[in-house]
């Protein structure tokens, strides 16, 4: 009796003991399941909420400004900007060396117009980051949009400055001058930059566009050639863009002339004159042929 009392005890002690064990497990995995829930829940409420180009994570989730800063983006987004200005403003005036705010200050004042005060954030901006060119270029913009283009000339040579030798200052200017409609100053500073990087087809594809626009249909179709050269697998585009401005006679007599100038100068060696290695392919396909009514034949 006492053995068979003993062995029922043990029995029921170990039963008792895997029972625990197993709610235990049950419970780390359900504890798991419900923390990974809740960090999915913070991760797509973050995405979901966050709406702006920039998200608020300088600001700590839940905290009173990172409340403010989501009010002050909902009414943005609505398109209240005097309201988003004004709560932006407010945490602006406590937390000024945060540079969302002072793009979303910017933001919101470009679209009420107020230039000055877009001048004097870019200009505070740029104290703590003196090398943006990004921002140097759109500083410039700003002033054009006064009407003081001269102020707006300097400042994009300022910008490209910085950095000379860098491609991408060039291109981030040329882009706000775009932006500002300055079509012809784009072109300019594309330009330049083949003189300062010592590159004669560099910006071709964006001076053709640009050409294009301003209905310099000659130039632009010397610039597509151009780019050809360099990069003869880019044949269908490069039709594709001439054809697309040849729609009326002015356009298609300017593009005509050009392929048949370059088209003689090849007919004058028998249409194989190896400018590049790999150009005389796609050259004499696009060259050693007319150009018919409004399409490439």
């Amino acid at each position: 009796m006492t053995v068979f009392l003993h062995i029922k005890c043990v029995y029921f002690w170990g039963s008792v003991k895997l029972k625990t064990a197993i709610l235990v497990r049950i419970l780390s995995v359900r504890l798991i399941i419900v923390t990974t829930k809740k960090l999915l829940i913070v991760i797509i409420s973050t995405i979901v909420l966050g709406g702006n180009s920039t998200p608020c994570t300088a600001m700590a989730q839940g905290s009173p400004a990172d409340i403010r800063m989501r009010l002050a983006q909902s009414y943005e987004r609505s398109g209240d900007f005097e309201s988003a200005l004004r709560v932006y403003s407010e945490l602006f005036s406590t937390d000024s060396s945060n540079f969302m705010l002072i793009e979303s200050l910017k933001r919101c004042h470009l679209k009420l117009k107020h230039n000055d005060e877009v001048i004097a954030l870019i200009e505070y901006g740029l104290k703590l980051n003196p090398a943006d060119i990004g921002s140097r270029a759109q500083l410039g913009n700003v002033y054009l949009l006064k009407g003081d283009e001269e102020k707006a000339a300097e400042v994009w040579a300022h910008a490209i400055s910085l950095a000379p030798g860098e491609e991408t200052a060039y291109r981030v200017v040329g882009s706000s001058m775009i932006q500002a409609r300055q079509f012809e100053r784009a072109a300019a500073i594309y330009r330049d930059a083949r003189k300062a990087l010592g590159n004669p087809t560099l910006f071709a594809s964006d001076i053709a566009y640009l050409y294009g626009i301003m209905q310099k249909y000659p130039e632009s179709t010397r610039e597509y050639l151009a780019l050809l050269r360099q990069t003869p697998s880019q044949l269908i585009y490069i039709q594709s863009r001439i054809s697309s401005f040849t729609g009326n006679d002015r356009a298609l007599a300017g593009a005509t002339a050009v392929v048949e100038d370059v088209q003689g100068a090849q007919m004058q060696v028998g249409c194989c004159h190896p400018l590049d290695a790999g150009l005389k392919p796609g050259l004499r396909s696009l060259v050693c042929r007319r150009v018919s009514s409004s399409q490439w034949s």
